[in-house]
Formats: C-alpha cells, structure tokens, sequence
C-alpha cells in the first residue's frame, strides 16, 4: 500500500504530461519499491490507460470547473466575483421555498443553509469568493 501511495503522483504525472522523463521515474521508483516484474507491468498498463484517458478527464475537469462558475454565477447576483450572505441566503430560501416541507422543517434546513455559509466562508469576511463556493 505504501509503495501504491509513493506511485499515484506520479501515474497523475504520466497522465497529465506523457512525458518520457515521468516513464522513466515510474519504472524506477516501481523497482525501488521492490515491485516484481508483474506489478511494474500492470504499473505500465495503468500509466499507458491513463495516458490514453488524459483528453476525457481534461474534459471532465473543464466542464465541473465550468459546473461551478455557473452555479457561482447563480448566487452572485450582482456580479461582484463574491458571494454575500444575503445572496446566499436569497437562493437557499428559494430552493427550500419550493419544497414541500412543513414550516419547522423548512427552518431547520435554512439554519442549517447558514451554518453551512459560515463554515465555507474560511477567511470570515463574510462573503464566499469561488474558491471558498467551490469547497463549501
């Protein structure tokens, strides 16, 4: 498992970069970590898959980065790149407005809306920058 751990940055690397250098670095570090001759072959398979799979995960990558600057977008309604509680506040409501949910079940989702904005908003200057949205 630790060797395991040692070699995921560097498939990423091989994934992300398909250099020959990150080949290379792979196979040493995989016969450093004492891994047989069948291990350093399914090393090469995954680092080979994952090389392939580069272009669709970019993909997904962009379109989730795009995913929340959209959904930023929606909270940030006057356009100021930051989202305050008051914006916030406006779009939870309205989503736990269109529930069908009793009064008392409505508040504590609401209470639990703010609860949450706080906790995301990690430098206290009450308002969420997308950076904090995004790990929020």
């Amino acid at each position: 498992a630790v060797a395991l751990r040692r070699l995921a940055p560097l498939l990423v690397a091989v994934c992300a970069e398909r250099h020959r250098a990150a080949h290379q670095v792979l196979d040493r570090e995989a016969a450093a970590a004492s891994l047989g001759p069948r291990r350093r072959l399914v090393f090469s398979f995954a680092a080979a898959a994952l090389a392939g799979a580069a272009p669709a995960i970019g993909q997904e990558v962009e379109a989730a980065k795009t995913a929340v600057q959209e959904r930023f977008e929606g909270f940030d309604k006057d356009g100021d790149g930051a989202i305050d509680r008051g914006e916030y506040l406006v779009v939870a409501q309205a989503a736990v407005e269109a529930e069908q949910a009793e009064e008392a079940s409505k508040r504590r989702v609401m209470g639990f809306y703010r609860r949450l904005f706080e906790a995301a908003d990690i430098d206290g200057d009450g308002l969420l920058n997308e950076r904090e949205f995004d790990y929020g």
